[in-house]
């Protein structure tokens, strides 16, 4: 048999291979397919409410800022303290206007009170140092006509600093404060 025989046509496939398995459709009652609808919407609105206040983030990005690969994110808690993980949309105000629109996730190093110094030595908080500026960071940062800010300051309220734990990670070291209005969920690392 020639291979062009042995090819099947589209609607062929779906009527001989799809369709049998869902057989079972055609032969419930109405009871069961009103149970089955409702089962699917209950599902599908739990799980737009899940995504909506929480959800999973999956980060493959080629330079990362934090070890994990998996997150769930959880609405905000009032009360943000250093060390937690919390996540942003980035937008036209912060990050150099690099990453608008994207889902950043970053760790709280400077709070509201702190004084921060970051320059060419690094990014210093209350006097101790946090991380260096990475050299590949710095030029791929000048490539996009970009120079890291510098700051000496101490944070006003409604401010922080953020981090990445990997060593070229995109964050305050580079771009400055972020406006702790602009924190809408806590995440938590998984894998």
């Amino acid at each position: 048999m020639s291979t062009l025989r042995m090819l099947r046509s589209p609607v062929s496939f779906v009527r001989e291979s799809v369709l049998p398995h869902f057989a079972f459709l055609f032969n419930a009652s109405q009871r069961e397919l009103i149970t089955a609808g409702s089962i699917v919407a209950i599902l599908g609105a739990l799980g737009l409410v899940f995504n909506t206040q929480y959800g999973v983030f999956l980060d493959m990005a080629e330079t990362r800022c934090l070890p994990e690969y998996l997150y769930v994110g959880y609405p905000r808690e009032a009360e943000l303290k250093r060390g937690d993980v919390v996540s942003f949309k980035a937008n036209d105000q912060i990050m150099f206007n690099i990453m608008t629109g994207k889902r950043i996730a970053k760790m709280i190093a400077g709070m509201p009170g702190d004084h921060v110094v970051s320059n060419s030595s690094g990014l210093f908080i209350n006097g101790k140092f946090i991380a260096k500026r990475h050299p590949i960071s710095l030029k791929n940062l000048a490539a996009k006509g970009k120079q890291p800010m510098d700051m000496d300051r101490v944070l006003a309220p409604g401010e922080l600093v953020v981090i990445g734990t990997l060593p070229r990670s995109f964050d305050s070291r580079y771009w400055g404060v972020l406006p702790a209005s602009t924190v809408d969920r806590m995440v938590k690392p998984i894998l």
